[in-house]
């Protein structure tokens, strides 16, 4: 009897915030490809197979250093496609890897994270990722490497991709004692879960039908015990009416501490006065003469799992099970 065991595997798009010029690629501070728009006549290159490289974007001199190069050391197989002039750089990498890839770059100092906590997240993204593939598919991407998908790029410290060693993934991770994780997801009646998640929540997290009109039975926002990253922000009413127009503020409707409708508002006053300014969609807002005095907590849209809260969590001595079951109702991990 023979089996034949197929690896999962996702394609991320790199550098995908900056218009690319030129992409230089080296191995052991030797020069493997040198590519811009120009000298690419074909739409598609594949780069050489190589184990630990540089790689350099937008470049401005032939020795590919300085801090105005664009540089990040990767590992794994890379092409690079030409599409309406345009330049870009594809990763393909196991699944496992990308999680992990992700885990990786999402938290701070991840030596320092309580394991269950990261036990608990890993699934969250491993079932993150498998719900949301192909979200570039005009380019031919699984995921961007940015927040619009999720952040993803590999640390010195936990390099997790080395081409060629399927079991790679977890040998220099935190998780690298917790095999049995990998294979696991969580499921809501035979269905993988969709699982959103967030920086923090601070006071509630939100159902999703009230942040995106989308109702998913897992998906139930709740009262957390405790309140993290308070903020606040002055918004001029000129800025308001400029935005968003006259009657905004009137259409925001706080239902059970989250503000319905909310990531639509803050999403325009982010993009247009800078991101960040309103930071969740738990929030409430008092009127003054020329201003409104918005005042929040949590960082993020509120929907699902939250980040610093499940820590805390791991803290209180919640495994990894109960931590995922805190966030998301009636879901199975198997």
């Amino acid at each position: 009897m023979y089996f034949i065991v197929i690896f999962l595997q996702v394609t991320v798009n790199l550098f995908s915030k900056y218009n690319i010029e030129n992409i230089a690629i080296t191995e052991s501070g030797k020069k493997v490809v040198n590519i811009n728009k120009k000298n690419l006549l074909a739409p598609y290159y594949k780069l050489p197979r190589v184990s630990s490289v540089k790689i350099f974007v937008n470049f401005k001199n032939k020795r590919y250093s300085g801090k105005k190069n664009i540089k990040r050391k990767l590992n794994g197989s890379f092409f690079i496609r030409k599409i309406n002039d345009k330049l870009f750089l594809f990763q393909k990498l196991e699944l496992n890897d990308y999680v992990l890839g992700v885990l990786n770059s999402e938290i701070e100092d991840i030596d320092k994270i309580p394991l269950e906590a990261l036990k608990a997240f890993y699934l969250i993204i491993k079932n993150y990722s498998l719900t949301h593939l192909k979200r570039h598919k005009k380019i031919g991407a699984d995921f961007c490497d940015i927040a619009h998908c999720q952040l993803y790029y590999i640390s010195k410290k936990h390099n997790s991709c080395k081409h060629g060693n399927s079991r790679s993934e977890y040998r220099n991770s935190p998780l690298r004692h917790e095999r049995g994780l990998f294979h696991k997801k969580i499921y809501y009646h035979n269905t993988l879960a969709i699982t959103p998640y967030s920086s923090s929540c601070g006071k509630y997290t939100c159902d999703s039908e009230t942040i995106w009109n989308k109702a998913y039975p897992y998906l139930k926002g709740k009262k957390l015990n405790s309140v993290l990253d308070k903020w606040q922000y002055k918004l001029s009413k000129k800025d308001l009416i400029r935005i968003v127009g006259k009657n905004a503020i009137n259409k925001l409707i706080l239902k059970n501490g989250c503000v319905k409708n909310g990531e639509n508002f803050r999403r325009k006053i982010n993009q247009n006065l800078g991101w960040n300014k309103i930071k969740s969609n738990v929030f409430t807002i008092k009127e003054f003469k020329t201003y409104y005095l918005i005042k929040g907590s949590g960082f993020g849209h509120n929907v699902g799992f939250c980040i610093k809260e499940a820590i805390l969590l791991a803290n209180q001595r919640m495994n990894y099970k109960e931590i995922i079951k805190y966030f998301f109702k009636n879901v199975e991990i198997r």
